[in-house]
């Protein structure tokens, strides 16, 4: 999903948004069920790289085990508050 997309109304950009998740999603779900073997985790994105690694988070790492093989997530260049640090 290339930045002009984040210029749309937020309604017309979630198609978009679904179709470029759902290829990380898929990714990182094949990754953990076939590469990753327990190891630690670093999740890493610049701008809407960022964004997918933010959902990554709300969406995997509630998951107690997978959030202790999280060693750090760099999600550079895109808003992230201190609130949502806490949460995910």
């Amino acid at each position: 999903m290339s930045i002009n997309a984040y210029r749309l109304s937020e309604e017309e950009r979630a198609p978009f948004r679904e179709i470029a998740y759902s290829d990380i999603s898929a990714a990182f779900r094949w990754y953990l069920e076939n590469e990753n073997d327990g190891r630690g985790i670093l999740l890493a994105g610049f701008s809407q790289g960022a964004d997918m690694c933010l959902q990554l988070m709300k969406d995997y790492f509630s998951d107690e085990q997978l959030l202790e093989q999280l060693v750090s997530v760099y999600a550079i260049g895109w808003h992230l508050s201190q609130e949502m640090t806490e949460q995910y």
